[in-house]
């Protein structure tokens, strides 16, 4: 098997309940490639929590807000909860890295 998530490219923007490299090692593990930036690359976008202070007054942080003109310019961009990665993953069933 190769993964749930196999030959997807994943991006994390907002706060996630566990520590940002644990979901990136699940996401590796599910068969994705991990990127930090938005881009035509990303076919995935989990969103978690995100700061109202650091939104300099928009209802989305800057990697949401380009995901979505790149998804209006074209490109196929899935935009997922951090609950649906997680059942996705199945995070809630792997035990914490040590």
């Amino acid at each position: 098997m190769e993964g749930a998530l196999y030959g997807e490219t994943i991006l994390f923007t907002g706060a996630l309940s566990l520590p940002r490299r644990q979901a990136a090692d699940m996401a590796a593990k599910a068969g994705c490639d991990v990127v930090n930036n938005a881009s035509k690359k990303a076919t995935m976008l989990v969103v978690g929590i995100q700061d109202a202070g650091k939104l300099n007054g928009y209802d989305k942080g800057s990697k949401h807000r380009k995901v979505e003109a790149l998804i209006l310019k074209g490109s196929e961009i899935q935009i997922l909860s951090e609950r649906d990665f997680s059942e996705i993953v199945d995070i809630d069933t792997q035990s914490p890295s040590p």
